[in-house]
């Protein structure tokens, strides 16, 4: 055997292994009823892990796409139009080897693949326990009022049992792709820091590099940092007039200090202030509590709508105000507004998320 032919042998080999290596995933669309025909509709596809979106046209009410072959990762496809809105027109597959066929007319179906059909269950299994709570939740709120709340946490606590225990076995099948990351994601809010690393340590790199995971993490390592018992975290900011301020200007100066971080477009914040905390000033600042309000989330740095919400709602205590500037938040893992903070004389965080009556049982305690 000569070694032109061992050559030739050799870059065959070379050839096939690479050609099983970068398998493609072939996608097939029909999209058919009108919103195909609005002004400047194309189907954009958009790789989940990188962002990188691609769009491609519709040509007789059909489309075709082609990419690399991953198991792990997920598109999602949807109609886009000259006025840059997504609607309904739109459905999520994972790009296995082969064909794959999508039909984005109402309701958008994908077939092709082993994952994508493992993926349609998920979803569909979904949707029928949310639509089964949804019914339950509405005959509760018929009952009587004290029977219909003690009903309707019932419901709320049973849904979210079968939502987990039914993510949970899609994550046990499928716990290094983005099908587990997607079941995760499902109830990834209702978890504790550390079941949330639990879960994050035996899955793959999809879910381990989300930002959704990654922010969660962080807010869980916050969270710990600033726990009950823990002591204060400063942070600056500026004074309604402009002025630059720090929370150490008044946490851990010899009292008692309540923080509240609010923002004016925050519904429930505005609750908690007329509910809570304007008797709270009332009843308490003259005993020696201190109550600082911190502006958070401010849509793009306007600080003038918390000034207006502070005038809105008589809120007669001194203010930090942060714009967008997400760095008390971040510190201290702080996820949902309103969120009420005690803290005491040396600055030792007493106690976090404070709200309504148990807010106000605590301070009488405290100042007693």
């Amino acid at each position: 055997m000569n070694k032109k032919f061992l050559y030739l042998l050799a870059i065959a080999g070379i050839a096939l292994l690479l050609s099983s290596c970068n398998k493609t995933s072939s996608i097939t669309g029909t999209i058919t009823d009108e919103t195909a025909s609005a002004p400047g509709a194309v189907i954009v596809f958009t790789d989940l892990l990188t962002e990188k979106a691609d769009t491609v046209q519709i040509v007789d009410g059909k489309f075709e796409y082609s990419c690399n072959a991953n198991d792990e990762g997920c598109f999602s496809v949807a109609l886009v139009t000259d006025f840059n809105m997504r609607n309904n027109n739109n459905a999520l597959f994972i790009p296995e080897a082969g064909k794959i066929t999508i039909n984005l007319n109402e309701p958008a179906t994908v077939e092709g693949g082993k994952l994508n059909k493992a993926l349609t269950e998920f979803v569909d299994g979904i949707t029928q326990i949310r639509d089964e709570a949804i019914g339950k939740f509405e005959e509760a709120r018929l009952l009587p009022q004290e029977e219909a709340t003690v009903k309707m946490q019932e419901v709320q606590d049973n849904y979210s049992k079968a939502v987990r225990e039914f993510s949970d076995k899609t994550i046990d099948a499928n716990p290094n792709g983005f099908l587990g990351f997607y079941a995760l994601s499902n109830f990834i809010y209702d978890l504790s820091y550390e079941d949330l690393k639990a879960y994050v340590e035996k899955m793959g790199a999809f879910t381990k590099n989300h930002p959704l995971v990654i922010g969660q993490i962080a807010a869980g390592e916050a969270m710990e940092s600033t726990a009950e018992g823990k002591m204060f975290v400063d942070f600056e900011g500026k004074t309604p007039a402009g002025e630059a301020v720090k929370l150490s200007d008044y946490v851990g100066q010899g009292k008692y200090v309540l923080v509240d971080f609010w923002a004016s477009w925050c519904g429930p914040c505005k609750r908690e202030v007329e509910n809570t905390l304007l008797g709270v000033y009332d009843k308490f600042t003259p005993k020696g509590l201190v109550i600082l309000g911190v502006a958070v989330w401010e849509r793009n740095g306007d600080n003038s709508a918390s000034v207006a919400a502070m005038e809105e709602l008589g809120m007669k205590w001194d203010q930090i105000f942060m714009g967008d500037d997400k760095t008390p938040t971040d510190l201290y893992g702080i996820s949902g507004i309103p969120h009420i903070i005690l803290f005491g004389p040396d600055g030792t965080i007493v106690k976090r998320n404070l709200r309504g009556e148990e807010l106000v049982k605590l301070v009488d305690e405290v100042l007693k």
